[in-house]
Order: C-alpha cells, then structure tokens, then sequence
C-alpha cells in the first residue's frame, strides 16, 4: 500500500491518537460482555466434517506444524487448525460399510475437495515468496468476492436490502480525522479491500416502490448528501458527497456511491519479519478507526444507541496466516481499540473451510443487526428533534444535554424564595399565631341561618329576664379573665336573640366606621366593639371568621349581650332539630334571598 511521504503510521503514532491494537487471540471471557455475543457469532463454524476426513487433517495439521509459516505459534496459540473433537464430525450411529453416504456428507466431501485445491494454491504462492499483488487476486476469488459473485442469480427485493460494494486499494480522504481542524500525524488508509454499503439510486423503478420504506430511503443520495451538509454526518470516505448534486448522480462514479465501510482487509506477503505483520495490523487498525468513527457520528445524535452495531471487522492476511479482528471504543477508558478473536492458515483444507464460513457469518451479522440499526439513526437524525449543539475549545462540535435529575442539588438545597421577591412576614398570615404553627385552622360551626329560626320551640317563661337575657358584670369579667390566660380561641354563639325595640336605633359616636368591604346590611355588635376598645382582650386576638350580620327589620334590634345566653321571651332560637352546620346559602354568602327576606316580614308582623 502506498502511502505520502509527509505522514508515517506505526504503534506509536496510533498510541498517541488513543488507538491500541492486541495481536493474540482473546477467548470469550477476556472481551466486555456487550461484546461477547458478536465474538461468539462470528467463530461459529455451523458445518461438520465427515468422521472419514479426521486422519487427513491431522496429518495436514503435523506437516504445518514441522514447516508451514507460523506452524508452531499457531499450534500453540489456539488457532482454529482442525474441527473441535465433540461437535467438529458429523456421527453415523449403527451404520456398516455398506450403508450410502447421506446428501449433507456428500456436500460437505465436495466442498473439502474445493478447499484442498485453494490450499494447495496458498502453498505454492508461499513456497515463491510471491509479492503482494499476487496474493490479494486469490482472496478475492476464492473469499472476499462481490455481491453478484455471491448471488448470481437477480432478485431485485435482495439486491435491494443485502447488497455491498467491494473496493479494492482506495483512498479514503473524507475520513472524520481529516475533517477536523488539526489532521493527524497517521497516514491516510487506504485499504487494500474494503466492504462498504451501496448508496442506492432514488431514480431506479425497485427503488421509487419502496420509497415510503426507510431502510431504503435512508441510503439514497439525496438523503445522505443531506446529512453530510446539514447535519455533518460522514457517511463516506469520500468528499464527493459534500459537493455533489443529488439531481445529477451521473457526475459521481462507483467508488463514490458507497457509505459506512463494515469491513477492511489488509494483505501483505509472506516475510519471516515480524515488522512487516506488525505494519499490517497498524494499517487495519488505522482504517478501522476511521471507519468507527463514521458510524459514531452518526451514532451521537440519538440516545442509547446499540453497541454491537458500532463494531468493525478486520481481516489481516499475511501470507497464508489470516486474523479477525473487531475494533471498537472502549467505555471505560474511551480509547479505539482492535482485538484479535480468532486465527487460521490457508496452508490447511480446513483453514480455509473455516475462513469462508467466518465471512458467511459477517455477512449475516452484518444485515441482520448493524445496517437495520444505521437506518434506525438515520431515521431519527432525519425526522426526529434538532439537539442543541455547541463548540468545545477544540473546535469540536458536541450536543448538549441538559443535566440529569441524578446530579441535581437535592430539594432542601434549592431556594424556595426567589432573591428579588422579599418573604412576607408573619404578621401577615391570616391564620392565628397559636395555629401558625401547626399550618392549621380549627374548624368554626357556620352561621345559623334566619330561617332555621322559623321552627324555634317557644321561650321558657319561668325563669326570670334578669337570668335569660343578661349576665352578671362580675361573671362577664371572670369571663373574659379565664380566656385571656388560655390559648384557646372563644366558641361562638349559635343563635342571634333578637327583641322587638323602637323603630330608631340609637347610634353610638364611638363605633369606627364601617370598612368598604361591608355592605350595608351588615352591623357590629356589641362584643364586636368591646374588642376594638380592648386590643388585649381574646376577641381581638382571635377574630371572627365573618363579621357580616344580617340588618334586621324596623321595630327588632339586637340584644347587647351578643347572644350568649338563654333567649328572652320575645326572641327567636335554634330549634333542637336544626344542626348548626346546616347553614341558609343565601344567608350565609350575604347574597340574600327573597325566601329569608318574606319569613323576616312576616315575624315582624306577628311581634308588631
């Protein structure tokens, strides 16, 4: 692979980029756990050799062994060299000799046969210490091949949903790194294969019937050249599509129309120096960066986007000796790293069946989880809401997110005044301050309504007025002395006494005046007015939920002690049936009512 001169790529310029790569070959138990699934699919080898082929490979497996490239480190490594003892062979249970070989054996004969021919072929190019041009036509005809090596026969619904593009030896110089404003020290890859997804032609009949289906609208020119100039999304390692017109396709060539490299293949030939491999694994690792980083792009506009679809596969081919590689981000220390989750030779038959099921394996993956996923984020990025974005001092461009409820100062911490607006003293509530503690309110019975006084049972006569209607001064003092000393607010009457007097009401010069809010068919009472006078006394303290009385008619007036006793002869009381809670709505509301008002005229006839 070719390279500028201006830039070089080793295991120290990608160190210092926070891009790591570890050549042996991890077991299961060694990756993170969101990554073990995609290891253990691709190792998979879903096919089993005959019993019959058991002496054939181990005799090809001792002979790499004694003198096959790397036979003694592959041996000793654990690479995939021969089929597992337990499910790697097919088992005929109680057949003879005689028996007829089965369809599934007979295949998997064929197939062995193909293989052998392929290994011979690795053999030979080995044992010529043939260049690197030589080797990569072999992989691509007998391993890497197009779609349409693949599927030779058409079908318009699978070439519209699992085709690929295979580049060979290209250039990528729209990479995410060389979009920024300080390009890297690191070469440009340039991979020698590369698996990428076709961008699809919006023109093309197949394509205007499925053009309500976002799994093929999102990777149409249109779409994707949107996103590159409107929203930064690097979908290929080309620059042609931040230039290009999405109504003239015809101006772009094939190595254009392609996105989201899956898969890089790097070749060298067959050295016995251990820097020429080292060199090889630096370039996948490199291209693979790149192309992680095209799919995060993409990836950091949604929320809880699926790690395994953000994993890239890398093939290493020196000489005969072939690695697969995934590369991914660490979430733990964030750097790229490339690890090695398995290994083979095409110097065996059962080397190179094993690697071309692994490629099966990455096909199926491929378009069964990441492709349907990149679609799911190009549907979101393209309908779903614009994130806010901002600039960090690197000149990158970085959404935000606002903070998490997790991370907020807990409910005591937080004000619960705003600065500007000054707290209203506590003077000013309007509950008691013996309750203002208890954030509470005692319950007061309602206002007794006049025409609950309708069915009153006739006043006692037998006690004298003097005991009825008034009490004493000297109990009214002990009276109002007790209150003064107890926290406890005064009950209040539960029915006005009303007596027949003149039809002038002597009006006293000491009442203040009425206040606006009042109407005019409200009056104070006398206990009223000892609390205006008194500013001490429990009355003052304690007011009255509702101050607003009802006038009564000419020829009544209300009696000086506010009720508090027995009634006189001529008033008006509750009736032992009538509950205090039951309240007159009209009454109660100071809205009156023509009920209220007709009883009252008719008691001030009757007294009259």
């Amino acid at each position: 692979m070719s390279t500028p001169s201006k830039h070089t790529l080793n295991r120290k310029v990608l160190r210092d980029e926070k891009i790591f790569f570890y050549d042996h070959i991890h077991e299961s138990s060694e990756l993170p756990e969101w990554f073990r699934s995609t290891s253990q699919y691709m190792r998979h080898i879903r096919k089993k050799a005959p019993t019959d082929s058991k002496k054939d490979f181990k005799d090809e497996l001792e002979t790499f062994r004694n003198s096959g490239q790397d036979g003694k480190t592959a041996v000793a490594s654990g690479w995939s060299l021969k089929p597992s003892r337990e499910t790697g062979y097919m088992t005929r249970e109680s057949f003879g000799k005689s028996v007829k070989r089965t369809s599934a054996e007979t295949e998997m004969e064929a197939t062995l046969v193909d293989c052998l021919r392929v290994r011979d072929l690795a053999i030979d190019l080995r044992k010529k210490r043939s260049i690197e041009n030589l080797w990569v036509p072999l992989l691509l005809a007998e391993f890497f091949k197009t779609y349409k090596q693949v599927y030779d026969t058409e079908d318009e619904n699978r070439d519209l949903y699992r085709q690929w593009e295979l580049h060979v030896d290209l250039l990528w110089n729209g990479c995410p790194s060389w979009d920024t404003f300080t390009s890297p020290v690191r070469t440009e890859p340039k991979p020698d294969i590369a698996y990428l997804f076709p961008i699809i032609d919006d023109e093309s009949k197949i394509a205007k019937e499925y053009r309500f289906d976002n799994d093929v609208k999102n990777f149409t020119l249109p779409v994707l050249s949107e996103l590159r100039k409107r929203e930064r999304v690097i979908s290929s390692p080309k620059t042609s599509l931040l230039s290009c017109d999405p109504t003239k396709p015809k101006h772009l060539g094939a190595s254009d129309l392609a996105c989201f490299p899956w898969t890089i293949v790097e070749v060298k030939h067959d050295t016995d120096n251990s820097g020429t491999a080292e060199f090889c694994y630096c370039q996948a690792a490199n291209g693979s960066a790149e192309a992680l980083k095209m799919r995060e792009g993409l990836a950091k506009k949604i929320q809880d986007p699926k790690s395994d679809a953000l994993v890239i596969f890398s093939f290493t081919c020196v000489g005969p000796s072939v690695r697969l590689w995934l590369t991914f981000r660490n979430t733990e220390s964030k750097n790229i790293e490339m690890r090695c989750i398995w290994a083979t030779s095409l110097e065996l038959t059962w080397g190179v069946f094993a690697l071309r099921t692994v490629i099966d394996n990455m096909h199926e993956w491929v378009y069964k989880r990441v492709k349907p996923e990149i679609s799911r984020w190009i549907t979101h990025v393209r309908i779903g809401p614009k994130p806010k974005t901002t600039n960090t001092p690197d000149g990158d461009e970085v959404e935000q997110r606002r903070r998490a409820r997790s991370v907020a100062p807990p409910p005591e911490d937080r004000p619960t005044v705003s600065p500007s607006v000054q707290p209203r003293p506590a003077s000013d509530s309007k509950i008691s301050r013996t309750f203002m503690a208890g954030n509470t309110v005692p319950r007061q019975p309602l206002t007794p309504s006049p025409l609950s006084r309708h069915s009153a049972p006739p006043p006692d006569t037998s006690k004298p007025a003097s005991q009825s209607n008034s009490t004493p001064a000297s109990a009214r003092a002990k009276t109002v002395a007790r209150s003064a000393k107890s926290p406890k607010p005064p009950s209040r009457p539960s029915a006005y006494t009303i007596v027949p007097h003149d039809k002038t009401t002597p009006a006293s010069s000491s009442l203040p005046p009425k206040p606006a809010s009042c109407s005019k068919n409200t009056a104070t009472s006398s206990k009223d007015i000892a609390a205006l006078r008194d500013p001490e006394s429990p009355s003052a303290r304690y007011p009255r939920r509702s101050n607003r009385r009802t006038t009564l008619p000419n020829g009544f007036k209300e009696s000086e002690d506010g009720g508090d006793d027995a009634a006189d002869d001529d008033d008006f009381v509750l009736s032992a049936g009538s509950s205090d809670d039951e309240a007159d709505e009209g009454y109660a509301s100071g809205r009156g009512c023509k009920g209220s008002k007709s009883k009252r005229r008719v008691r001030k006839s009757n007294v009259v």
